[in-house]
């Protein structure tokens, strides 16, 4: 499959079960092929714009996030949007 203009393909290790049931529950509500890529990405990005401005201050403070500050960061940023997530 050819890649789109400005995107570049990379090599990353997923869960199989995740995966499997992400793309079931893609593939129930009859989204075409090639969604489970763009899901992903559009939820990096987003979650990109949700850490960095944290992530630049602490950097600016002179400090170095650690991994554990980073992943309370991405749980923090997705309680933040747990509203936007209720049908």
């Amino acid at each position: 499959m050819a890649v789109a203009e400005g995107k570049k393909r990379y090599y990353l290790t997923l869960t199989e079960s995740t995966y499997e049931q992400y793309k079931a529950i893609l593939s129930g509500m009859g989204a075409p092929k090639g969604t489970e890529s763009m899901l992903v990405d559009e939820y990096l990005k987003g979650m990109v714009h949700a850490v960095l401005p944290v992530i630049t201050r602490v950097q600016h403070e002179g400090r170095k996030l650690t991994f554990g500050e980073f992943m309370v960061l991405v749980g923090t940023a997705l309680n933040a949007h747990d509203d936007q997530l209720r049908l």
